[in-house]
């Protein structure tokens, strides 16, 4: 795990939370949401973990501890793509292995979970990863599409999604793993002709496949390790759930 660098997203406010509280630090059971996925990285011994922080930044980093690293998102309206791009900043010449992922809906990952998703990415010569999962309950998120010999082929904004016709249940639940080389020479093709004036990562799963670029994905065995949290009634849910895991 020595050349994988993890890139946490962790500059949000969260403004649906209605709270000036950094949307990471919200607690599920006591304990601030990014603690979780900290604790989990940390056991996958990785080369480092760099933090990318913005609204009350200094608030983030006196929880986070003395092993993350940080770079900062000057822009707040930047999207993820922005927010990665200013953790590659970060990142050590000898990593050739991208972990990126939201701290915001990562707190039920397993670690066996991460090990597999890096080993799948590594033996299949894979240059870009996604997990994904099936949830086609969830509405509002974005989905994954496959081609007619399941492999990828697109991944779509859900107001996209809700206006192609297309179906899919399968959720794209935004933790990748890059080929670090090819992303530094791909991040800034991401454009940011959307209706909000965002850079977003996802972007990059379109450029990859557009260029012919192998895109590997990784579906979840147990949906309930995704677990976004954007409003009250979603953290309500977190640790109703984080209750149930624990006994």
């Amino acid at each position: 795990m020595k050349n994988i660098s993890a890139i946490v997203l962790a500059a949000g406010k969260g403004t649906r939370m209605n709270s000036d509280k950094p949307k990471v630090l919200h607690e599920i059971r006591g304990k601030p949401m990014i603690e979780y996925t900290l604790d989990t990285l940390n056991k996958l011994n990785l080369a480092e973990i760099i933090l990318v922080v913005g609204y009350s930044a200094d608030e983030v980093k006196a929880c986070t501890g003395p092993k993350c690293l940080f770079a900062i998102q000057k822009n707040p309206q930047g999207g993820t793509g922005d927010a990665v791009k200013a953790g590659l900043t970060k990142v050590s010449p000898e990593s050739e292995i991208i972990l990126a992922i939201y701290g915001d809906d990562s707190a039920f990952y397993k670690l066996e979970t991460l090990k597999d998703f890096l080993a799948s990415h590594t033996s299949s010569g894979n240059v870009v990863s996604v997990i994904t999962s099936d949830q086609p309950q969830i509405e509002r998120v974005g989905r994954i599409i496959r081609d007619e010999d399941d492999k990828f082929k697109l991944t779509m904004e859900v107001w996209e999604y809700e206006k192609s016709g297309l179906y899919s249940g399968e959720v794209n639940c935004c933790v990748y793993l890059f080929d670090k080389k090819w992303l530094l020479g791909h991040i800034n093709k991401i454009k940011n002709d959307n209706d909000k004036g965002e850079y977003r990562i996802t972007d990059v799963l379109n450029i990859a496949h557009s260029e012919d670029t192998k895109v590997g994905l990784f579906k979840l065995e147990d949906p309930n390790e995704w677990v976004g949290i954007n409003t009250r009634e979603d953290l309500e849910r977190a640790n109703k759930l984080m209750g149930e895991v624990n006994g």
